[in-house]
């Protein structure tokens, strides 16, 4: 998401900011607490505010990242919910 952000910026200046916000909350799909990490997204107006973003989600689903990363899952298609994390 970082990333996807960054060159949305390096490309298009402001307007890939604004481009991002509705970029960005796609990578969220079936996410815990998705609608709070939404209306944080879709006012984001700098990079670091995306980060902010995406530091809040490390840091309040930290054990669901880690547990997908050592499985080799791919967390951007795989489901969050609490039983894919079963294993």
């Amino acid at each position: 998401m970082h990333e996807h952000g960054r060159l949305l910026v390096e490309t298009k200046g402001h307007k890939g900011i604004l481009e991002s916000r509705k970029h960005l909350v796609q990578y969220l799909h079936s996410l815990p607490g998705v609608k709070e990490y939404r209306k944080s997204l879709v006012s984001v107006e700098s990079l670091e505010d995306i980060d902010a973003v995406l530091m809040r989600i490390r840091d309040e689903h930290a054990g669901l990242l880690e547990t997908k990363m050592a499985r080799g899952d791919d967390i951007l298609t795989e489901t969050w919910s609490g039983e894919a994390c079963v294993g």
